[in-house]
């Protein structure tokens, strides 16, 4: 086994004799023995800016820029191009912000929500 790949392949692919890492798994993907994550990531933005990325940190930015939360970096057959913004602004004290405005853009369409907003 390297890197979750077998040197040797049965007749019929399996797990069987795998060893995989922690926090990963066998599993038979296209017909070959592969490690895989055995969680879904998340990540989140939200309150007074917190951002929790993909793989499990957490940041605190309190400027009133937009910040990229998440956005495809190469083209998937199944996954389609998205790019998912969040833009912080001052809460009445200099050194305090929130997220205020989310922007999801996918398949062309520009989807905004704003705090406070409703319809």
């Amino acid at each position: 086994m390297v890197d979750g790949w077998p040197k040797c392949m049965p007749k019929k692919p399996s797990c069987h004799g795998v060893h995989c890492k922690p926090g990963t798994l066998c599993q038979v993907v296209n017909g070959w023995p592969k490690c895989v994550p055995t969680h879904k990531p998340v990540c989140w933005a939200s309150g007074h800016p917190h951002y929790h990325t993909f793989d499990g940190h957490s940041y605190d930015f309190h400027g009133t820029c937009s910040y990229t939360v998440v956005k495809t970096c190469s083209h998937k057959p199944k996954l389609p191009a998205f790019h998912i913004i969040a833009k912080s602004q001052k809460r009445g004290n200099t050194r305090v912000s929130f997220v205020s405005q989310v922007t999801v853009k996918v398949y062309h369409y520009n989807i905004t929500m704003v705090k406070y907003e409703h319809g």
